[in-house]
């Protein structure tokens, strides 16, 4: 007889995970029902951008950036910098040549010298020390 409502049970099941999932559906994840940190995360204010220096250099601790003006390609940024263009584009994965929109940050394959008040930053050095850094603010 227990083999009878075999599929019954099956179905049951089924249809209970699919109430679960439906119910998660709202958010995209599993933290419906409490918040959990990702609903946190998404109320605290993001600091804005620092400002590039005039190569268009931002430096962190640990990479740095550039911020790109209209019509620029990698190639174009990598001769400016002095670096290797076919690095960049492979590590931002965009093709040397394309041209890109202004504004757009890519990642420098290798560190150039750092901002200063020569290369129109307002102080020397990456941003912030290392270890300064608390990414839970």
């Amino acid at each position: 007889m227990a083999g009878r409502h075999a599929p019954l049970g099956r179905i049951a099941g089924v249809f209970s995970v699919l109430l679960l999932l439906s119910a998660c559906a709202e958010t995209g994840n599993f933290e419906r029902f409490g918040g959990g940190p990702a609903r946190q995360a998404e109320a605290l204010p993001t600091a804005d951008r620092p400002e590039a220096d005039n190569r268009g250099v931002i430096s962190y601790p640990n990479y740095q950036v550039v911020v790109t003006e209209r019509g620029e390609t990698v190639r174009v940024i990598a001769d400016r910098l002095g670096v290797d263009a076919t690095a960049m584009a492979r590590l931002n994965g965009v093709p040397a040549d394309l041209e890109l929109r202004e504004d757009e940050v890519l990642i420098l394959a290798e560190r150039v010298s750092e901002p200063s008040p020569s290369t129109g930053a307002i102080s020397t050095g990456p941003l912030r020390a290392p270890g300064s850094v608390d990414i839970t603010t």
